[in-house]
């Protein structure tokens, strides 16, 4: 018998996982090195670049302005980028920010490098760590021109006080531009109905991901209520439905109005 589309013994591991999470040894280890799976070093290199090629073809002017990217997660790929086109400080904020000058991210900025072309020396001084959730403080999060982020909203725990936060950061010329997953993710890839994990109940959603980052669950236009709320005015793109339901989308917001989105994102070939 399946649960949600998934076996018990699935959704067994997965409140494991979750408690495994809650230890502080445990949490450090598992931030220890790359934890995304890409074929390889090179093809993680050209989604970045693609990335890149969305973000800042919505961001606007960037020379001379500070960025911040909302959950880069493992690595600062896009941070070297941002900064060769001219940003003068980018600033990471994530609760689960990786090793992100070890070894496997170094390796990766490597190969970045190699794909667009050399960073300006020094770049790593221009960057700005900030080791907690945008949903808890803004404290050590300088004004920003441009707030980021791409495949992150769908992780925030609290997303109407974490797009308060970001709104109180945002310069009321600045932007900010957002890619949403709104699908199912990990385990939940495997069920036949990919809508099937906005079935389970709350309690136990939480139970099995409030440690690890797993999706709020929160739709597409609940997330514009929540943007329109503090002001802001915003052009769309939906990329990809299931039936009615919004499963990606892109997003370009900011306080002043006639905005337009760039370029779609487009994944680089293997």
């Amino acid at each position: 018998m399946n649960l949600w589309g998934l076996p018990p013994q699935a959704i067994a591991r997965e409140l494991a996982a979750n408690t495994a999470m809650a230890f502080p040894a445990i949490r450090r280890n598992r931030l220890r090195g790359l934890r995304t799976r890409a074929p390889s070093p090179q093809f993680e290199a050209r989604k970045i670049a693609a990335q890149f090629e969305f973000l800042r073809d919505s961001a606007g002017d960037i020379a001379g302005k500070v960025v911040v990217e909302i959950g880069p997660g493992d690595a600062l790929g896009l941070a070297p980028l941002f900064i060769a086109a001219g940003a003068a400080r980018y600033v990471a904020v994530d609760r689960f920010l990786g090793d992100v000058w070890g070894i496997g991210a170094n390796a990766l900025y490597d190969e970045i490098e190699r794909l667009r072309s050399p960073f300006p020396s020094g770049w790593r001084e221009q960057v700005t760590l900030v080791r907690h959730s945008i949903e808890h403080t803004v404290a050590g999060v300088p004004p920003a021109d441009i707030i980021l982020s791409f495949d992150v909203i769908e992780h925030l725990r609290d997303l109407p006080r974490a797009v308060r936060n970001m709104s109180s950061l945002l310069k009321r010329d600045g932007r900010m531009v957002h890619r949403i997953d709104y699908g199912p993710h990990g385990v939940w890839l495997s069920t036949d109905d990919p809508l099937s994990f906005l079935a389970v109940p709350n309690w136990l959603w939480t139970a099995i991901g409030s440690n690890r980052g797993y999706p709020n669950r929160v739709r597409h236009q609940q997330l514009v209520r929540l943007l329109e709320a503090q002001g802001l005015h915003m052009a769309e793109r939906i990329t990809r439905r299931q039936g009615t339901d919004v499963m990606d989308a892109e997003l370009v917001c900011a306080f002043q109005p006639a905005l337009r989105l760039g370029r779609p994102f487009a994944p680089e070939p293997a």
